[in-house]
């Protein structure tokens, strides 16, 4: 079993010394990135299937970016 576990840190060894560099004051995670999903994930649960995928994706975006502005209205197709 140790040389199994001696081998895997071996091979993840770059990204083992990697995972305790430190950038202002924290260390480098996915945190952030696993939030978001754990977010996507509970309204699409809570949603019960939308019907519309635009208004699915607006309401991903209004609940993940809380802080920037999102338009809300329906485009029209010559509009960019």
């Amino acid at each position: 079993e140790m040389k199994n576990f001696a081998g895997t840190l071996s091979r993840w060894k770059n990204e083992i010394i990697h995972s305790f560099t430190i950038i202002d004051e924290s260390t480098i995670n996915n945190g952030h990135i696993e939030n978001i999903n754990r977010t996507i994930k509970t309204i699409k649960r809570n949603a019960n299937g939308y019907k519309n995928f635009e208004r699915l994706r607006r309401r991903i975006m209004w609940c993940v970016n809380k802080q920037g502005n999102i338009i809300l209205s329906q485009r029209k197709e010559n509009e960019s």
